[in-house]
């Protein structure tokens, strides 16, 4: 499951990124150009506290009611992802599409017992919207970008763990559609001059989520109850790829 402290590192690797790339100087306006690229990302995720989840019941003596309190979490996966875009002077449109499987587990609170719920397989869209912060000496279209998305999750198959489900009285998983954003940052470095570039990055969901990934059901005769039944999903990811850039036209600056 993710370990916060991670979203320190992320803010670190940011900012050095930023700070790079604001020492370079633009030579050239940027081309307005179609590119294509392709992004392998490391996905952390967390379920927002306040209403994420949960079932109660059995016993357990450290808890302030001695009862279980059972809440959903994430496993770190890995997440493939194609990108089709277009630029027009400092800005960035762009739509992604990724297909992964995310594994969702049954966290006790007190007592941080993992129990395995849920496999799913997850498609993803998003279409973001870019500004660029600095260019590369070689050419405009390469450097910094930030700016903000809009996406969605959609779980379009899952696999219940069959103890965890008998454990606990589950009835079942009821998938839903959960509606997010956050922010991108990343980072262009060109390869030759064919177009071919690589790329870093990083990209964070915020709250505000609608709707969710899925709800829990229990069965009637279950000794737990549900406090909340919707499992909602935040992520942070890592990513990197390559991309190839389709030019249109470029402009260099006058230096007078």
């Amino acid at each position: 499951m993710i370990n916060l402290r991670k979203i320190s590192a992320t803010s670190l690797i940011v900012y050095s990124f930023f700070i790079f790339s604001c020492k370079v100087s633009a030579q050239q306006v940027p081309s307005d150009s179609f590119y294509f690229e392709f992004h392998t990302a490391i996905q952390n995720s967390f379920g927002p506290s306040e209403n994420q989840a949960e079932i109660v019941g059995g016993y357990n003596p450290n808890s302030y009611d001695e009862k279980e309190h059972l809440i959903t979490g994430f496993k770190e996966c890995f997440v493939p992802e194609i990108v089709l875009g277009y630029q027009k002077k400092n800005i960035k449109l762009q739509s992604s599409i990724g297909y992964y499987k995310q594994d969702i587990g049954l966290i006790q609170n007190f007592e941080k017992v993992e129990y395995p719920f849920l496999l799913s397989n997850m498609l993803f869209v998003k279409v973001s919207a870019l500004y660029q912060l600095s260019n590369s000496e070689k050419k405009g279209f390469y450097g910094l970008y930030t700016g903000v998305f809009i996406g969605t999750a959609i779980p379009t198959s899952n696999a219940l763990n069959a103890q965890t489900k008998a454990e606990f009285g589950i009835d079942d998983f009821r998938p839903a559609t959960q509606f997010n954003w956050g922010i991108d940052v990343k980072y262009n470095l060109q390869l030759g001059k064919k177009g071919l570039y690589v790329l870093g990055g990083t990209s964070l969901t915020f709250p505000g989520i609608i709707g969710s990934l899925g709800y829990i059901e229990l069965l009637p005769s279950s000794s737990y109850t549900i406090v909340r039944d919707e499992i909602k999903m935040h992520s942070i990811n890592l990513f990197c790829g390559f991309g190839f850039q389709l030019e249109k036209n470029s402009k260099k600056l006058n230096p007078n």
